[in-house]
């Protein structure tokens, strides 16, 4: 048999950033998110969600929902996230799951971790999920069933944690960071480990979308706080350090958007809108109506935005390590160029840490 030609395999990381550049290139949409609905069993003090989903209109249907993964599977994607609220409260997630599995769609589903039924176990026994995430919000049930709103749910998520992974389903847990918690990270950690699971922190609490209500804000941690919390953990310090290599020769932005949002991404909702990203509530596209084709061409003007020289980021090198995004501002400040100063806040402090820890290493 004769020896392959190429010695040497890209590895995955390399692949697939090259693979995501040339998506962008030819605007590709390859990764999407749907969302189900907008009802959850719990009631998150925190929840961008919460006071929208009486406004949301009427569900999509499940055909409605499988006829969008048709489109969108012709348009090229391959990644979807399935989302809510908490789509497992739809009786019929369990179809509308496995039809997108059986379209070769690589799945991803956020979910409370209440509502995980053996019906649910079977179908992800016979179409694996790329991962199930799930979000812990204390090491305590009193923590985390205080955040919730619901007592109970703590026993009843870790169940259900413990029961996914009996049955080899990937499971990935997370955690909002806010005042409630911030004390109570280290032994979340801890608890991810003992069931080896992946753990990951965010640091950004938002206004309500559905009335730009702004208490939530007040759930913030100081953003000392979280970067001595994201610190701690060696693999999140790991993935700043090397954001921070890059941050030495970023270029000027040129265009207001500089991720995939209306590039290779999109956001559906539970009420069939489109837009080019989750953050984005503002800029719907009734993707039932127009077909996902169209909708997706009409959201190409998101790519061509322009930065003014007065924009406060465009020569900032710390966009790299920041946690916020034009509609991230938005949402903050009712402007897409107006910075979220919490978010720039912490993107100085990554920088002050790391060029401390670097300047340590060399001295």
């Amino acid at each position: 048999m004769r020896d392959c030609t190429q010695d040497i395999w890209p590895e995955n990381r390399e692949w697939l950033s090259a693979f995501n550049a040339r998506a962008a290139r030819a605007r590709v949409p390859v990764a999407g998110m749907i969302e189900l609905t907008r009802r959850c069993s719990l009631r998150c003090v925190h929840c961008y969600n919460r006071s929208a989903a009486p406004a949301a209109g009427p569900e999509m249907t499940a055909e409605q929902v499988k006829h969008l993964v048709d489109e969108v599977v012709a348009a090229g994607c391959l990644y979807l996230t399935i989302t809510g609220g908490d789509p497992m409260i739809r009786s019929d997630f369990p179809e509308i799951y496995a039809y997108a599995r059986t379209r070769g769609l690589v799945v991803h589903v956020l979910c409370s971790g209440t509502l995980v039924t053996p019906h649910i176990l079977d179908v992800f026994a016979q179409y694996p999920p790329s991962s199930v995430e799930i979000t812990i919000y204390g090491s305590k049930a009193e923590t985390h069933d205080r955040v919730t709103g619901v007592a109970g749910s703590f026993d009843v998520t870790w169940h259900s944690v413990r029961t996914l992974i009996a049955e080899n389903v990937y499971v990935a847990l997370k955690t909002l960071l806010m005042t409630h918690n911030i004390d109570e990270v280290p032994d979340i950690r801890s608890m991810a480990r003992e069931v080896g699971c992946r753990h990951r922190v965010d640091p950004l609490v938002f206004p309500r979308f559905g009335d730009g209500e702004r208490a939530p804000l007040g759930l913030r941690v100081p953003p000392e706080a979280v970067v001595a919390c994201e610190m701690a953990d060696e693999r999140i310090r790991e993935g700043w350090r090397k954001a921070y290599e890059k941050m030495k020769d970023l270029p000027s932005a040129e265009h207001l958007y500089e991720c995939g949002a209306g590039r290779t991404c999109f956001f559906i909702d539970a009420s069939g809108r489109m837009s080019p990203c989750l953050m984005m509530p503002y800029d719907k596209h009734d993707v039932l109506e127009r077909g996902f084709e169209a909708s997706w061409a009409e959201m190409a003007g998101l790519r061509e935005k322009k930065v003014t020289a007065e924009y406060p980021c465009r020569d900032c090198g710390m966009r790299v390590l920041c946690p916020t995004c034009p509609a991230v501002n938005r949402l903050e400040n009712g402007s897409e160029t107006v910075p979220c100063e919490y978010a720039c806040r912490i993107a100085n402090l990554r920088r002050d840490m790391l060029v401390s820890e670097e300047a340590g290493v060399t001295s």
